[in-house]
């Protein structure tokens, strides 16, 4: 029987992942604040913002979850 990972792992693989994602976040706000104002209010402006929204829904997830 193989050993399962620890609590540890968990916590530090989870963490991990929330960094990179932290990290994607940072360059998509400012991917977003290099683009102009008529890009941020056009369909494909707002779809990014959308993206963006659900990358910050899930980061707040990753906190609520315990182990970031």
């Amino acid at each position: 029987m193989s050993a399962l990972p620890g609590t540890a792992r968990w916590r530090s693989a989870v963490c991990q992942a929330q960094m990179l994602l932290e990290t994607v976040r940072t360059e998509m706000e400012d991917y977003h604040a290099e683009r102009s104002d008529a890009w941020q209010e056009s369909e494909r402006g707002e779809a990014f913002a959308d993206r963006l929204q659900a990358l910050d829904d899930l980061l707040g997830e990753l906190e609520e979850f315990g182990m970031g």
